[in-house]
C-alpha cells in the first residue's frame, strides 16, 4: 500500500524527529551559508525545551503527611505496641527531558545584527510549556527589525497564531518580514 503521506513520513514525528530536526537545520544552514557570504553569516544556534508529558502532574515541593497510619502485630521477642513498619513503596517517575531545538541565525558581518531567524518548528513547539516559550520567541521576533521564517512540517499540534484561519494543509512555511 503506498504512503498517504507523499514525501513524508508520519513516524518522524514521534522519537526520530529531533534527529529530523538536526538534520535539516544543519542542511539549510550548508547550503545557505557560501550564498549569503561574505555579507551575512549563517550560524546554527541551539536551546533546549524542558519537555515533561502532558498525563503527568507535578508538585512544587515536597509533600509529607500530617498523620499516617501503620499496622501493629505482637512480634516475639518484643515489647507490646512496638511497630513494624512495612517496606516502602517505590515507583519509577517520569523525569522532565531537555529536547534541544535548533534556530537558523542570519545576522550581517558588520555589526553581527539579526537579519533573519528560521524555525523548523518542532512537536515541542506547539504543545504545553514550549508552545509558550515559542510563542514569546515569536512575539520578540516579530516586534524586531528581523525578518522571520517559520517551517512547520508537522501535522499534530497547534498552529501558530494567526489573524484568519489557515486553509486545510499539511504542511505550512511562514514568512514574516520585518517592514510589514
Amino acid at each position: 500500500m503506498p504512503s498517504p503521506f507523499p514525501g513524508m513520513d508520519p513516524y518522524l514525528e514521534g522519537a526520530l524527529w529531533t534527529t529530523v530536526h538536526f538534520s535539516l537545520s544543519a542542511e539549510i544552514v550548508r547550503q545557505l551559508a557560501p550564498k549569503l557570504r561574505p555579507r551575512y553569516l549563517v550560524l546554527p544556534a541551539e536551546r533546549f525545551v524542558t519537555e515533561t508529558p502532558e498525563s503527568v502532574a507535578i508538585s512544587i515541593g515536597d509533600i509529607y503527611p500530617d498523620v499516617s497510619v501503620a499496622e501493629t502485630r505482637a512480634v516475639a521477642g518484643t515489647a507490646q505496641g512496638t511497630t513494624i513498619a512495612s517496606a516502602p513503596l517505590e515507583l519509577a517517575t517520569i523525569i522532565p527531558t531537555p529536547i534541544p531545538h535548533v534556530t537558523i541565525e542570519i545576522r550581517d558581518t558588520a555589526n553581527r545584527q539579526l537579519v533573519t531567524a528560521i524555525e523548523v518548528l518542532s512537536p515541542t513547539n506547539k504543545r504545553g510549556d514550549g508552545r509558550q516559550e515559542y510563542l514569546a520567541k515569536r512575539r520578540r521576533i516579530l516586534l524586531s527589525t528581523a525578518h522571520l521564517l517559520e517551517i512547520d512540517l508537522l501535522r499534530q499540534g497547534q498552529r501558530v497564531p494567526m489573524q484568519k484561519p489557515l486553509p486545510a494543509a499539511p504542511y505550512f512555511i511562514f514568512l514574516s518580514r520585518a517592514e510589514k
